[in-house]
């Protein structure tokens, strides 16, 4: 099992300690870049890819368990 396939399967399981780098390593293996928006506000950008608007955690780094991974 690749790296990837592991971390989508850590993500699918909704961990409550799924960290905000988890998420950004996630999403450049499926093909999204990072762009800073706005204080906190990160958008993921990839070719021919729906934009995905996030909130990046702080002072914590665990990401809330709000993101549904029904799609993936």
């Amino acid at each position: 099992m690749s790296r990837q396939e592991k971390l989508l399967a850590r993500f699918k399981s909704r961990p409550a300690d799924f960290t905000w780098d988890e998420m950004v390593r996630f999403l450049r293996g499926l093909g999204y870049e990072q762009r800073n928006g706005n204080g906190s506000r990160r958008i993921f950008t990839g070719d021919g890819l729906p934009r995905i608007h996030l909130h990046e955690p702080h002072p914590q780094k665990n990401c809330e368990k709000t993101v549904s991974c029904a799609d993936l």
